[in-house]
């Protein structure tokens, strides 16, 4: 409907375009409360007052010379088969390009959907409750800043991965104090979730957050013989690991942003051996789980009664010739509806 085709994907991902791209991050501010609008491309306005020297006349500020203080940065971009939800159902609008914008200095984050670095289609402010649902089979959807409902579909799962990672760090960093754990899923995967008492086997990385992005690692799993083993409810790993693995599934991945107040534990049963003053992020699969309701089975009887879950089928009018599942049909939560976390 609106997409490009394929050819166009260099213009979402190219780096020369980079200042373009990120020009549009701040278009919301200025057509905020304006409807549609903001989907018309327009020239930079003058700036503000205290932003840089005004123009004189009717000159249009210079491309050349944007205020340092208000200039976004790409975090991520990439390529997407974008659905919006109408008339409760996922109508395909086409590929588009998708990024995830900020501005450290401002704490102000931005989801982007956007056909070229010319023309944005939709935008979503970050904060600390933003809620970015993901789905199997490479899918993510969110709420825009009108209050419409996107589902994108990513054409691998390393960059959904990385796409679900970088709004969680964006989270992060659009508050200035965290005082709870924050969780991303980056992989969801089908069968039952784990609960206080189940048993897992886990795979992870641990790093230190540092100058707003993931910074030393001090500790994982790649190099070792064993997984780690744990029961939740134990207190035997830090409560941040207590809480934010609550809820998952075998073969899930999530990544656990934990503040200093979520970082007390015995210290040393994940390796850490830090003081309790950064924010820790954490990057964890589970592989195995022991139910506390099946207790007699192990990690092998789990994986064999975990049953798939049938995929949504939407109207065939709704359906892309190229992605070969489909997306969600009905809206996974509610719009404007608070987590337990407060912004700050």
């Amino acid at each position: 409907m609106f997409g490009a085709g394929d050819e166009d994907d260099t213009d979402f991902l190219s780096p020369s375009g980079g200042a373009r791209l990120a020009s549009l991050f701040g278009l919301d501010q200025a057509a905020a409360g304006h409807g549609n609008e903001f989907f018309q491309y327009t020239a930079p306005k003058q700036p503000k007052k205290g932003q840089g020297t005004a123009a004189t006349g009717n000159q249009a500020t210079p491309k050349t010379a944007p205020a340092t203080m208000s200039t976004p940065t790409i975090l991520v971009a990439t390529a997407v088969h974008a659905y919006r939800y109408t008339n409760g159902q996922y109508v395909k609008q086409g590929k588009f390009g998708a990024a995830v914008l900020g501005n450290h200095t401002a704490r102000e984050y931005r989801i982007l959907l956007y056909i070229s670095q010319q023309q944005p289609v939709t935008v979503a402010r970050i904060h600390v409750n933003f809620e970015l649902m993901v789905r199997p089979n490479n899918y993510s959807t969110f709420y825009d800043d009108q209050r419409q409902n996107w589902s994108i579909m990513f054409e691998s799962e390393k960059a959904a991965v990385e796409f679900n990672k970088q709004v969680c760090i964006a989270k992060c960093n659009s508050t200035s104090s965290l005082d709870a754990v924050l969780s991303q899923d980056l992989i969801v995967a089908d069968g039952p979730a784990v609960e206080v008492g189940d048993s897992l086997e886990v795979a992870y990385t641990g790093w230190l957050f540092q100058n707003h992005v993931l910074g030393q690692v001090f500790d994982s799993t790649a190099n070792k013989d064993k997984l780690l083993r744990l029961k939740l409810g134990s207190g035997k790993v830090i409560k941040g690991w207590e809480d934010g693995m609550l809820g998952m599934k075998k073969g899930g991945k999530r990544l656990l942003i934990v503040p200093p107040a979520c970082a007390v534990g015995s210290e040393g049963v994940i390796g850490w051996t830090q003081a309790t003053d950064s924010i820790l992020v954490f990057e964890v699969e589970v592989r195995r789980v022991k139910f506390a309701r099946d207790s007699g089975s192990d990690g092998h009887s789990v994986s064999s009664r975990d049953s798939a879950a049938p995929s949504p089928i939407p109207g065939a009018d709704n359906l892309s010739a190229d992605p070969v599942v489909s997306p969600p049909t009905s809206i996974p939560f509610k719009s404007g509806v608070p987590m337990q976390s407060k912004p700050s």
